[in-house]
């Protein structure tokens, strides 16, 4: 049996439906989901109380943090524009994907976003004793669910 490499998690592509050419993103974070539990009780045959806990309802979404280096792409930034300062965010709601790539840059994993809109817009602080390190533009992404579909 061949040996499994690991899979990098520093390679991958976020397609978010028509914001393709808003790429070089650095970070991708709040990939998680989580059901709030319920206790039920109830008395068994023997008349003695018996518990049991189990997920009730949807799962919680977590928001999705994207980071990507700051240039003279505008996608992310008219999103947002679109979704709260020109107030269509029902019409902005994207579906996307992320893929996580090994090293060869072959698609690994494949998850779909659905139902996707920008919560918040953020720059980086402009330091000039930063130089060396690049301005980033970071959007936080509210969703419906994600599917894992490879």
């Amino acid at each position: 049996m061949p040996i499994k490499q690991p899979t990098p998690r520093t390679n991958f592509r976020l397609t978010l439906g028509g914001l393709e050419s808003a790429s070089m993103y650095r970070e991708f974070s709040g990939f998680s989901s989580s059901f709030s539990p319920v206790t039920d009780t109830w008395e068994n045959d023997a008349a003695k109380p018996e518990h049991a806990k189990f997920p009730q309802g949807a799962p919680e979404w977590d928001p999705i943090s994207v980071e990507r280096s700051l240039d003279t792409n505008m996608d992310l930034w008219k999103w947002f524009e679109d979704c709260h300062i020109k107030g269509d965010w029902m019409n902005q709601l994207k579906e996307g994907q992320l893929e996580l790539l090994n090293y060869k840059g072959d698609v690994v994993m494949t998850f779909k976003i659905m139902d996707a809109w920008p919560s918040e817009y953020s720059i980086s602080e402009f330091d000039a004793s930063q130089a060396t390190t690049p301005a980033t533009e970071r959007m936080e992404i509210i969703h419906g669910g994600i599917e894992r579909i490879k």
